[in-house]
């Protein structure tokens, strides 16, 4: 729910007990042809793995509204990209394969 602020100009989320969401936090190696702003808002498909190389890890899946792109540079001149997502729907939770 959208409710806004008097006076302000500005929308702001509310909340309520009960409802869930999720959001998700990805770095990786930014792509040669780049990744840009025009992907804000974009919607994708997500299943991302936690331990699979050692065994029992757990595999979510989801849909996801991409919320924000952050490239950065290390010391060695590699090129990463931290992108966020906010969930929308369900995250489903199974034993990884």
């Amino acid at each position: 729910m959208d409710c806004q602020a008097a006076g302000a100009g500005t929308h702001w989320k509310s909340h309520a007990v009960g409802f869930k969401d999720w959001t998700a936090t990805i770095e990786g190696r930014l792509p040669a042809a780049g990744i840009g702003l025009t992907t804000l808002g974009t919607s994708l498909a997500l299943e991302l793995a936690t331990d699979v190389a050692a065994g029992g890890g757990r595999m979510y899946s989801g849909t996801a509204l991409i919320t924000g792109v952050t490239p950065s540079t290390d010391r060695h001149d590699i090129c990463a990209v931290t992108v966020t997502v906010q969930g929308n729907g369900q995250l489903t939770e199974a034993a990884a394969a």
